[in-house]
């Protein structure tokens, strides 16, 4: 038997799922029908080659060359984590102070003139990092949106959707109805001792089943379905208490009628049962498929899109209860798509997931679940037997509950994500990525509240562009999440959450990075009065970035910035009485290495948020901001830049409603440049914004508001 694969967690059910009711329904009605018709029914359908094949299909590719691939790209990307060094300590930003001069006002004398992009969109110290980028990417990688979707920009998102066609679900669980069909029936059966209850009934199907929705005699599908069920009753009691059966299938649809069919599949299942003391709750049952769809949207010959579907579930009920002390079930999906149509494959995919649950006393607690998932899927553009792109997911989640009381003492599970890139598809690639994620809930005393939760990460990045084996781009990151519950409550009384990251680019491949970037992230959550609501949230982000321009080991330039978040609700009632974040932003560039910055900048900004009256809505919002930076390439004392930046807002609500009757904001910027540094500003500029506005019946909406944005430009001095 080919091996077959798994499904979902939700999949693993205290009963046999529906379609196998179904089966089991249409086996028993037609032996029920046969003891009645047994007479005028016979032969034939034995020899006949349309219901010999249908019963005997195979489908023609498992994807096994595809595991393979799987299996060893899973391998490299753990060779790629176990390899990478975990993330250093993030060195503290330069120190660097904001400038105690501040923007000043423009002359009378100096002219308007329209902002630029930069004054737009300033960015003083350059926060752009990539170790944060790599946080960020990690974070992109366990979206929803990373992880549940296929096909690696080649496989449409329709490439399965014909009009009539159905999905994998309903492929693999087809309805049940037989309207529209017309049948040819065998059945055969023994009755020993003649008392009306054969003891063994066999019985042959045979059907054609049609749409044709307008009556055109132009079908827009149909399907021939092929049957072959065995039943006993040992006891001869009119109870039978095993069945054998076997039903395949192939159908196609053809939406437009033109006799080109969009849509074709073949599909065989098999059922076994047996119910020894015939209470109608079977101590074992065992269902399989095995199918296959194909696409063929454009009607050119070729199936664009090809799915290949096997599965099997196994129960076992030895006690008879009606409740299994072991449920197993596996799926596979192989998937193919042609870009090209040509009858070659360019993308493959496979998916496989595999599910079990164990209940030794049958007490509807399981002592232990098990689900295991592992996608693949791989891009071989030129069909040179070298994918271009391959990524693969595997999945675990674990369940003991040893004295079945259904509080588990220990939930665990892991998220594996890996992926590489062959760009110039010559077999070795230039970019492998691998990410872990594994998570872990114990409960010691049983009690249904664990005392530990747990989530740890691991991730590493590497990029060879050049196959030269120095990688112009290393990048690591590592973090754990941690909820202590002590006693056992229900509640958790602490939260703890740190993130290192690290990322090193060495473009020219000479061991010393241009680029060295660290990003650190901590918080903090304390619940010690132990009720729904926080008492206290803090965050802590610090990300530094080194350069090295002319890669001779020395650091040139360092650039960083630190938040700081910080939220207290005293006496814990769901409204914080105060909130306020702090962020830093420094640069400093000292090429020459003498100890005089060629460049200074900084920045920092304060905002805060009082409830006095702890009622949910701050009847304060504050937020102040100061920069400024400074070039003096030639260390002379003389800048040739400096700039500087202003900014106080104000949100107030004095009644504390909810609605701000009053905003006000107020920003400044100033930048001169004096390239031959003589002194006398060659450019002089000033951008200020004035705001200010009031919701005086506190609708929502200002009734008064006040903007002013303009930018002054002293005219150029004559020499």
């Amino acid at each position: 038997m080919q091996r077959w694969i798994p499904m979902q967690a939700y999949c693993v059910s205290k009963r046999p799922p529906r379609a196998l009711f179904i089966m089991v329904a249409i086996a028993l009605g037609m032996v029920a029908v046969s003891t009645v018709v047994l007479s005028n029914l016979g032969g034939g359908l034995a020899r006949d080659g349309t219901y010999l094949r249908l019963l005997g299909y195979r489908p023609s590719n498992s994807g096994a060359t595809l595991a393979a691939l799987s299996a060893d790209d899973a391998s490299q990307g753990r060779v790629v984590l176990s390899a990478s060094s975990a993330p250093g300590p993030t060195p503290a930003p330069p120190a660097a102070e904001v400038a105690s001069t501040g923007p000043s006002d423009a002359p009378a004398n100096s002219s308007v003139a329209p902002a630029s992009e930069s004054d737009r969109n300033p960015d003083p110290v350059g926060t752009d990092v990539p170790a944060l980028r790599e946080l960020n990417g990690t974070r992109d990688d366990l979206s929803n949106a990373s992880l549940d979707s296929l096909g690696l920009g080649v496989l449409p998102r329709d490439a399965d959707q014909v009009r009539g066609a159905p999905d994998i679900m309903h492929f693999v669980a087809p309805d049940s109805s037989d309207s529209g069909c017309t049948w040819r029936q065998e059945v055969t059966a023994t009755d020993a001792n003649h008392d009306g209850h054969p003891e063994y009934v066999h019985v042959r199907q045979l059907g054609t089943c049609t749409v044709d929705q307008d009556r055109n005699g132009k079908p827009e599908a149909g399907l021939t379905i092929a049957r072959d069920f065995q039943v006993w009753d040992n006891d001869s009691n009119g109870k039978f208490n095993a069945l054998e059966g076997r039903q395949g299938v192939e159908a196609f649809v053809d939406p437009n009628e033109n006799g080109v069919h969009e849509y074709t599949a073949e599909g065989v299942w098999t059922l076994s049962l047996k119910d020894a003391d015939e209470d109608q709750k079977p101590e074992s049952l065992m269902a399989t498929f095995a199918g296959e769809q194909r696409f063929d949207r454009n009607e050119s010959g070729n199936a664009e899109f090809v799915r290949t579907v096997h599965a099997e579930i196994c129960m076992v009920d030895d006690t008879s209860s009606g409740v299994p002390n072991s449920v197993d079930l596996e799926v596979h999906v192989y998937q193919t798509y042609d870009v090209g149509d040509n009858g070659s494959a360019e993308y493959r995919a496979a998916l496989d997931l595999a599910a079990s649950t164990r209940d030794a006393n049958h007490d509807r607690h399981n002592e232990s679940a098990t689900v295991n998932v592992t996608a693949y899927e791989a891009v071989d553009w030129n069909l040179d037997g070298h994918d271009e792109l391959a990524r693969g997911l595997a999945l675990s989640y674990n369940y003991a509950d040893a004295n079945s009381n259904g509080f588990p003492e220990q939930i665990d599970g892991r998220i594996y994500l890996y992926a590489r890139a062959d760009l110039n598809s010559d077999g070795i690639p230039e970019v492998r990525k691998a990410l872990e994620i594994t998570a872990l809930a114990t409960d010691a005393n049983d009690d249904g509240h664990p005392e530990l939760a747990q989530i740890t990460l691991t991730g590493a990045v590497v990029r060879d562009m050049n196959q030269d084996g120095n990688a112009e781009y290393r990048a690591s990151i590592e973090g754990s999440l941690e909820a202590i519950d002590a006693n056992s409550n229900g509640i958790f009384e602490k939260a703890n959450l740190t993130i290192r990251a690290e990322a090193a680019v060495d473009r020219n491949d000479d061991g010393f990075p241009e680029d060295h970037s660290y990003a650190t992230v901590d918080g903090v959550v304390l619940n010690t009065i132990e009720d729904d609501h926080p008492d206290r949230i803090e965050l802590h982000l610090v990300a530094t970035e080194q350069e090295d321009f002319n890669s001779d080991g020395l650091i040139d330039e360092t650039r960083g910035a630190t938040i700081d978040v910080l939220a207290v609700d005293a006496n814990s009632n769901g409204a914080f009485e105060s909130t306020n974040i702090t962020i830093r932003a420094s640069a400093v560039r000292d090429a020459n290495h003498d100890g005089v910055p060629e460049y200074t900048a900084a920045f920092v900004l304060y905002a805060e948020a009082t409830d006095a009256n702890d009622d949910g809505h701050p009847e304060l919002v504050t937020v102040t901001a100061r920069g400024s930076e400074v070039l003096d390439e030639d260390q002379n004392g003389v800048p040739e830049e400096t700039a500087y930046l202003r900014l106080d807002a104000t949100w107030t609500d004095a009644d504390s409603n909810g609605v701000f009757e009053k905003v006000d904001l107020s920003f400044r910027a100033e930048r001169m440049t004096d390239p031959n540094q003589d002194g006398v500003p060659d450019t002089h500029e000033w951008v200020i914004v004035e705001y200010h506005a009031e919701d005086v019946d506190q609708d929502g909406t200002y009734d008064n508001v006040y903007l002013l944005v303009v930018k002054h430009v002293e005219p150029t001095p004559s020499r």
